[in-house]
């Protein structure tokens, strides 16, 4: 039935939106507890293996110093189906 068929497609957005906020709490739980620096989910985004932080340039540079780190951390962590590769 067509009903069941706009379930099954709706679930899918469902469980997209639940891998992306398990990321984005990884990663903020990682940068908090590496560095006890607080970011928000709205400041995170992944695109290709990639993890884009909008931060204040202060901010970003005190996480770049310490960019190895928080990658083996988030390396170690459960992010679900997502690879990261590099943290910019």
């Amino acid at each position: 039935s067509v009903m069941y068929k706009i379930e099954n497609f709706l679930e899918r957005f469902r469980k997209l939106g639940d891998d992306e906020r398990m990321l984005k709490e990884c990663v903020t739980n990682v940068i908090k507890d590496t560095l006890n620096i607080e970011v928000t989910f709205d400041e995170i985004s992944y695109r290709n293996g990639i993890i884009y932080l909008a931060l204040d340039a202060i901010v970003k540079s005190e996480i770049y110093l310490h960019k190895q780190e928080v990658l083996e951390a988030l390396g170690n962590a459960r992010t679900g189906k997502y690879k990261i590769i590099d943290l910019r």
